[in-house]
């Protein structure tokens, strides 16, 4: 049956525009917590994060071939049948060349011990954390989140634009770029903290 598009209002998601998104918010709840306004605002920008990370990674792996991801998905033992891999995997496999797409110009990443423990700390310590929140009193030192932040960013900048996996338009290009340095400005002015912590009371 024939879809009347003038009759409804249709959101349309790829994995292209759901990464943007991601990339916008996190810029949106980072803003939030300038000058020490909206606490808050850092679970949000942590969410984000993961998800911007997350997105980047599934592009570099699908290489602009969707049906690749879905490949590679069937082909690991701890994927459910129709789910995506995992976030560590997708971390881990953007690290092994015969997970990429095979074509020439096509890099390998190859962290920095900081962004291996700053993606730990994002997904296991805090994003997780939050989405499945136990009832607790949760203290949280927010001052290294930058520092943390820009790993991350480091990651997703080398998916984006030096992994060779992602074939992006002209058009696309100055978005993604434009909000990478909106981003890496915003966590510039917060850089000052020495130290991570967190604590719980339950």
């Amino acid at each position: 049956m024939a879809i009347n598009s003038s009759k409804i209002d249709l959101l349309v998601v790829d994995e292209k525009s759901n990464f943007l998104d991601s990339l916008e918010k996190l810029l949106f709840f980072l803003t939030q917590t300038e000058e020490g306004k909206e606490k808050m605002s850092w679970k949000w920008a942590i969410v984000a994060l993961y998800e911007a990370l997350y997105g980047a990674m599934i592009l570099a792996l699908q290489g602009g071939n969707f049906k690749r991801v879905i490949e590679l998905c069937r082909t690991c033992k701890k994927t459910r049948s129709g789910k995506l891999i995992s976030f560590e995997d997708a971390f881990k496999w953007i690290q092994e060349e015969n997970k990429l797409p095979r074509r020439t110009g096509v890099k390998k990443f190859v962290p920095s011990e900081k962004q291996k423990e700053a993606i730990l700390c994002i997904s296991q310590d805090f994003r997780n954390n939050f989405v499945h929140f136990v009832p607790q009193t949760w203290f949280i030192d927010i001052k290294k989140f930058p520092e943390t932040f820009k790993s991350c960013l480091g990651i997703i900048r080398f998916c984006l634009f030096e992994s060779g996996s992602i074939p992006l338009l002209e058009s696309e290009k100055k978005p993604y770029g434009d909000l990478l340095v909106k981003i890496d400005t915003c966590l510039n002015k917060k850089m000052k903290a020495p130290r991570l912590a967190a604590r719980t009371e339950k």
